[in-house]
Order: structure tokens, then sequence, then C-alpha cells
């Protein structure tokens, strides 16, 4: 089963929903991140906090991976060594439109740059809040 895994290590807003539909229609299952899947939040604190064994454990759920916790992190450090045979994608976005994008999500619930973090947060979006703390090493 280890051979036919398919990773994706771009960051966020890089064509992580596309991939996923792709891969599904190449017959893989997915594990797809969604904030009304409960592993979601799970799986972002756990590579904030570097706990890939237990991200690992969770890996042999599914055949495919996008977006958070996969990409744009150190996490692909472990998987290559766990899953030697697997598939490693690399999505890429200018970066002028990947910002834009990337606001666009910030901001579609609160329109307010300053506010809007919080209110992701008060809409159960704790481990894509936590996730930005840590790795963007912004002020949310």
């Amino acid at each position: 089963m280890t051979d036919n895994k398919v990773f994706d290590l771009g960051f966020p807003k890089t064509g992580m929903t596309s991939l996923e539909s792709a891969l599904e229609i190449l017959g893989y299952d997915v594990c797809k991140e969604d904030f009304q899947f409960n592993y979601t939040n799970y799986l972002m604190a756990l590579c904030v906090n570097e706990d890939f064994e237990e991200i690992v454990r969770i890996s042999r759920y599914w055949q495919a991976f996008a977006d958070l916790p996969w990409g744009g992190t150190n996490l692909h450090k472990t998987l290559v060594h766990v899953y030697p045979g697997a598939k490693f994608i690399v999505t890429t976005r200018n970066p002028d439109d990947w910002y834009g994008s990337l606001e666009r999500m910030l901001t579609k619930l609160d329109r307010n740059l300053d506010t809007c973090i919080d209110t992701m947060h008060r809409n159960g979006r704790f481990g894509f809040v936590y996730y930005l703390k840590f790795f963007l090493r912004s002020k949310f």
C-alpha cells in the first residue's frame, strides 16, 4: 500500500481542491482538508507540534493527501522515509495570485483583515489559525 501513496507538498491556495478532485478521478482515496472534518484541526495541531508519529499513523487510512498539514511544512522529511515508494507533488502558484487568493479565503467570514482571524477561530477553524500563527509567524 505504501507504493501508491501521493502527497502534495505545496502551500494552501496552490490548487489543492483541483488536485484532490483529479486524484479522486484517478481512483485514490483522498484525505481532504476541510474544516467540517474532525481530523483537519487535529492534523494541523499535530504538525505544528511535530508529532509526526501520530500523523503517520493517521496517514495509513488514505492513499492521497493534499493541503494542510501535508504541504508547506517539513513533514515531508518524515514521509519520504516512511513511504519510500510514494509520489510527492509540489503545487505552486504565482505569488501575487497566491496572496490574493489567501486574502480572499481569510476574509470570507469577515472582510476586515484585522479581525478575520479571530472570526475564523470563533467559527471552529482552530487548526488553521494555529497553523497560521506558527508557520507564517504572523501577527495572527
